[in-house]
């Protein structure tokens, strides 16, 4: 007869002999391992509930904080700190590394919100504030971005070298940009947010409010100058407000090309900036090709609300049959330029007379800054 609860199969050969059960998770009971679906951890308002990590061959206890954590307590069940600095963040932790001197772990946090957030802490005893990385959608609607953020650790909280990725818009209406920044000491934009392809300036700002520009920029935008009132010549570039300082110089410089008037020739005057200069009939031939180089430097002599500039003009004037042609050169000193205030550095021109249908396009022009 078989033997009381036996089933009636037989054990394969060479099989290994059957263990003890696993028995329940239960408080002050170890467990090689445990064999679940899934793992629910909840408890009341306030309560310190989560899932603690610590290193083999250790017990857990006060002083031997866990190297691994997921919960919303700023502290372990033996109170040993699971996120050093600042117990407001809450999310799971990995502590890394040596221990610096005086200091603990360093370490990364995955941080709930509604932005992906990856806190880095390097354990130094006087990091008030950890690094950080940030994906986030900012904006919304067809002109929103996908924008990545990434921040230093600093010993003041707050203040941390910040440098953002930002995507081109949903819609590609805007290009991609760069930004670099450290709250209240600099500030550092390329890729201003223009329409796509327009490459964008960089700016630097050295405190609260005042932005530099530092790189040049171009246009390709064609301009047509057919009348005898003034008729934008170029792009109209803005300096912004408290950007120039004494010896800062600005400079544009444009390329020209059309046909003098048929019969005789009209004078072209190139404004900038409320100062003019005349390419006069002489320096072209009627009716033929007409080619006009300008470059324009507006150098800052006197900032403030009073500032003032010197504006200097160059303008040369030629044709293919390389007659009439001529150079005209001129500088004007202390023209007001307020430095306060955002100032509008554009060309415009005009004929004479319109008699014979002159005309003549500036197909491109560039700005810069220059000088401090």
């Amino acid at each position: 007869m078989p033997a009381s609860g036996w089933d009636g199969l037989r054990r394969p050969p060479n099989a290994p002999p059957g263990q003890a059960v696993g028995i329940g998770v239960q408080p002050g009971v170890q467990n090689p391992f445990i064999l679940a679906q899934y793992v629910i951890v909840y408890g009341p308002t306030g309560a310190l509930t989560g899932v603690f990590l610590y290193q083999t061959g250790t017990s857990p206890g006060p002083g031997n904080p866990p190297i691994a954590a997921m919960t919303n307590s700023s502290t372990d069940p033996f109170g040993n700190s699971v996120r050093p600095g600042d117990s407001a963040a809450a999310g799971s932790l990995i502590l890394l590394g040596p221990v610096p001197s005086g200091g603990s772990n360093s370490f990364v946090q995955l941080v709930a919100g509604t932005d992906l957030n990856v806190l880095l802490g390097t354990g130094d005893p006087n990091e008030s504030s950890p690094g950080s990385l940030i994906g986030e959608i900012s904006g919304s609607g067809p002109g929103r971005t996908l924008d990545t953020a990434i921040t230093s650790p600093d010993f003041a909280s707050g203040v941390g070298t910040a440098v953002t990725l930002g995507s081109r818009s949903a819609d590609n209406s805007t290009q991609g940009a760069f930004f670099a920044a450290q709250a209240g000491i600099y500030s550092l934009l390329v890729g201003e947010r223009g329409s796509v392809g327009n490459g964008g300036m960089l700016y630097y700002n050295d405190s609260a409010g005042t932005w530099s520009v530092v790189r040049s920029m171009t246009d390709t935008t064609p301009h047509t100058i057919n009348s005898a009132s003034a008729q934008q010549f170029t792009n109209n570039w803005t300096v912004p407000a408290n950007d120039a300082v004494i010896d800062t110089q600005y400079r544009i410089k444009a390329h020209a090309r059309g046909t003098a008037a048929t019969t005789t020739a009209e004078g072209l005057t190139i404004t900038v900036f409320g100062e003019s200069s005349t390419i006069p009939a002489a320096d072209q031939s009627p009716g033929n090709a007409l080619s006009v180089d300008v470059e324009v430097c507006v150098t800052i002599t006197a900032a403030g609300s009073g500032g003032k500039c010197t504006v200097a003009t160059r303008f040369d004037a030629s044709n293919p049959s390389g007659s009439n042609n001529g150079v005209v050169v001129n500088l004007n000193e202390d023209v007001a330029f307020n430095t306060t205030v955002a100032q509008s550095l554009e060309l415009t021109a005009s004929w004479a007379s319109v008699t014979g249908a002159p005309t003549i396009t500036c197909y491109d022009s560039s700005f810069e800054r220059l000088g401090s």
